[in-house]
């Protein structure tokens, strides 16, 4: 996908799902939802679990300063987590939200990262 066309996705994406709703950053029904059963996430959604997203927002950290890694530890801590969410009982809304979000900000860094990599040996294939 080039870069023009993964710009305009993203700004669809958060055109669609980002913005205030209802005191909640993120729109949607699930977001919504979980407003609704925790008042709490409302106001933490509001200052500190969008930070995480703030990253992608911004382009931050530099790709050349990534760690391959550690962003796949944590997208695979993410993924593992977020499927514990759905198996406990009660269902972990919160631990599902939270663990949805370490996978989306550090799997789009590992997207990156990749994408970078390829585009270094590239360009040193042609020089």
């Amino acid at each position: 996908m080039s870069g023009s066309a993964w710009t305009k996705l993203e700004q669809r994406f958060f055109a669609k799902y980002h913005g205030v709703e209802g005191g909640v950053l993120l729109k949607g029904p699930f977001w919504q939802n979980l407003a609704q059963k925790y008042p709490v996430f409302g106001k933490v959604n509001n200052g500190l679990a969008i930070v995480p997203l703030y990253g992608i927002l911004e382009g931050k950290p530099a790709v050349k300063d990534l760690d391959l890694n550690q962003s796949l530890a944590l997208s695979l801590t993410g993924l593992v987590w977020t499927y514990y969410g759905f198996l406990v009982v009660p269902r972990a809304d919160l631990l599902i939200a939270v663990n949805v979000a370490l996978l989306s900000v550090n799997g789009y860094n590992v997207y990156r990262k990749i994408n970078y990599d390829k585009q270094m040996q590239a360009a040193q294939a042609h020089a």
